[in-house]
């Protein structure tokens, strides 16, 4: 049997690479690249690669995720994110489903706690076995850094020590909460504006093959107009808005809008419905 490890950058994943290693079982470690990663991320990846515990195999499909969102006429959100699928999940899958046994089991760094995260992961990944080593040895926060940054040595990611939650898709992920959009424009606002524009080139982009396919009556979307919904949930005096970067930067800037810092959200990567 042989363990893949899905190895995303972040310190959990990596803690199951390494205790792989330690239990002595055969594994490979992949990678799938969105091309919005954080540099770090990749300087992290080589910290591991030159441990020499196993292979790391990179896969890139060449979108990025507002590529994804174009092509599929659909902005992600914390509840769906093709990014997600597309980018990371079906790169993998596709590998596996040709090269590796139906018994060898992907390994996701979701924790012990995570059991919403487990199920999904399980019935996204059926009938292949899901892994969590770090849930196995119930390791969580300080003791997963302890393991990969003390034991081993490995420099925690940067995007940690700037207070995000996770290490991927370079702080921007559209399954995070308002918390990490509120951080991403404080600690890396060339960043968030880089991205606000393309979310609005996206959404100009959807709004137009909508409108292209309504006029020549092949539109079987819901909307009227095709404009796809804002993804950062906001809820103020019980109402509760979805909004656009630009909307959110606005209202942030503006006064209008004091974000809760504590509103994270989470990476669901790798347990995306089937």
């Amino acid at each position: 049997m042989m363990l893949h490890i899905s190895l995303s950058g972040g310190l959990a994943s990596a803690a199951n690479a390494l205790l792989a290693y330690e239990s002595g079982e055969p594994f490979i470690m992949w990678f799938s690249d969105t091309t919005i990663e954080d540099d770090d991320l990749y300087r992290f990846l080589y910290d591991i690669e030159r441990l020499g515990i196993a292979p790391l195999i990179r896969l890139k499909d060449g979108r990025d995720p507002w590529d994804v969102f174009v092509d599929n006429d659909y902005i992600g959100n914390s509840r769906t994110a093709p990014c997600s699928r597309i980018l990371k999940t079906e790169l993998i899958q596709k590998q596996l489903d040709a090269f590796a046994s139906p018994d060898d089991p992907i390994v996701i760094g979701f924790s012990f706690d995570e059991e919403e995260r487990q199920v999904r992961a399980a019935a996204r990944w059926a009938p292949r076995p899901v892994r969590s080593l770090i849930a196995e040895h119930r390791l969580a926060g300080g003791a997963i850094e302890k393991l990969v940054c003390e034991k081993y040595g490995i420099r925690k990611p940067r995007l940690y020590e700037m207070g995000f939650v996770h290490n991927n898709c370079g702080g921007m992920c559209v399954r995070g909460g308002q918390g990490q959009f509120a951080m991403l424009l404080d600690k890396r606002p060339a960043l968030y504006m880089k991205h606000e524009q393309r979310n609005e080139q996206a959404r100009k982009r959807i709004e137009q093959k909508a409108k292209k396919r309504i006029a020549d009556g092949t539109y079987k979307g819901k909307s009227e107009t095709g404009t796809p919904g804002g993804f950062i949930r906001v809820t103020r005096d019980g109402v509760t808005e979805y909004l656009h970067m630009r909307e959110f930067r606005e209202r942030v800037e503006g006064g209008e809008l004091i974000p809760a810092r504590y509103e994270m959200g989470g990476c669901g990567c790798f347990t995306d419905d089937a």
